[in-house]
């Protein structure tokens, strides 16, 4: 679309989206969207409610139903969570729909109008940026690369309210070991200080141990202890959702066995109820020796170059971790980062890094031992 409007990505929109015209969308609308017009919802994007336009093309997310007045299109890697309705629909290998697909007729009432009562307007919580005209980039030859820099998971880097400054952009991490900065925003370091506050109270241990790398430490930090109580399964799955959000987009979240189990299923219940299904896999350290004897659980969903990222409980040196790596890429797996709750600071990042992985540290070491 050409001339269209676009809302561009790391735009967060906290109200409704209504016009006439065309429209391309690369950030997050919490409300509904209505147009007149065509629509294009990129693979970045989300929509956290319904949709309604003349011809829709779906690349990225919706949490609710899409209906089309003459054509609704999902490309590969499109998630709706609800229903279809158009006259002609298309729907794309690798496309997710998990509602009714309804075809042949007239499109159901709009969206927005079932949503909200005639004559009553819809006045966003925030302003976002308005929506500006200008020919869409295309699709091809655009990098998607590891953003480096955690986004508030409220207002995406990039969004302004009235008044507000321009964003200088992701502040560059100076402690290359610790690599990009724990999830920051209001709610978030909430739930962050009280994960660190129940993995102190649960987990952490200052004890003599030998470690499962083999090497010998006064300190013991034992993640289950806190991620398997109810809360702590809560804390884990919302936070590393959005630590989720420093990678491409990914299909899997992979879990080693044991520590990193819960916390793949987790993330993956989580993002079911942020609008963007993320299937859960478990790794193995050994096959089984009967039955399946697989080394992967859930690889039915695991199609071939399917992009996973790795979640760890605990990083000492990373060996553990590299070595599940290379079993995801056997399995067929492009792994594109790894997320642990707790780096340890002995080496372990570096590992990762060399293996020109991505890593992301919800805590570290020097939140239970201050230097």
């Amino acid at each position: 679309m050409a001339n269209a409007s676009t809302i561009g990505r790391g735009t967060v929109v906290r109200g409704s989206v209504r016009g006439d015209g065309d429209l391309d969308i690369h950030g997050r609308v919490e409300g509904s969207v209505e147009l007149g017009g065509e629509l294009l919802i990129g693979e970045a994007a989300l929509i956290k409610s319904d949709v309604s336009a003349r011809r829709v093309v779906v690349r990225g997310a919706v949490a609710g139903s899409v209906s089309g007045h003459e054509s609704v299109v999902l490309e590969s890697g499109a998630r709706v969570v609800g229903d279809l309705h158009a006259p002609s629909i298309g729907i794309r290998p690798g496309a997710l729909v998990r509602g009714n697909v309804s075809t042949g007729g007239p499109a159901p009432a709009r969206a927005a109008a079932r949503a909200h009562p005639a004559g009553r307007a819809v006045a966003p919580a925030r302003e976002a940026p308005a929506a500006s005209s200008g020919r869409r980039r295309p699709a091809a030859g655009r990098r998607r690369g590891c953003q480096g820099q955690l986004r508030d998971p409220r207002r995406v880097a990039g969004a302004r309210g009235p008044g507000e400054a321009a964003s200088p952009g992701p502040a560059r991490n100076t402690k290359r070991d610790e690599g990009p900065a724990p999830p920051k925003g209001r709610a978030v370091t909430h739930a962050r200080e009280r994960l660190v506050a129940l993995l102190t109270a649960r987990s952490f241990e200052k004890k003599r141990v030998t470690l499962a790398s083999g090497r010998e430490s006064d300190f013991f930090i034992d993640c289950k202890q806190a991620v398997l109580t109810a809360e702590g399964h809560a804390l884990v799955g919302e936070l590393m959702f959005r630590a989720l959000e420093a990678f491409p987009a990914c299909d899997a979240v992979a879990g080693v066995e044991l520590g990193g189990c819960p916390l793949a299923s987790a993330v993956s219940l989580v993002s079911f109820q942020e609008g963007r299904p993320i299937d859960a896999l478990y790794v193995r350290k050994e096959a089984k020796d009967h039955g399946s004897k697989r080394l992967v659980e859930g690889d039915k969903s695991l199609a071939a170059g399917a992009r996973v990222v790795m979640l760890e409980d605990v990083i000492t040196t990373g060996a553990s971790t590299l070595k599940a790596v290379e079993k995801l890429r056997a399995a067929g797996a492009t792994v594109i980062g790894v997320i642990a709750l707790v780096d340890r600071l002995e080496g372990g990042a570096d590992a990762i890094r060399a293996d020109g992985l991505a890593l992301v540290s919800i805590c570290t070491r020097r939140d239970f031992i201050p230097d």
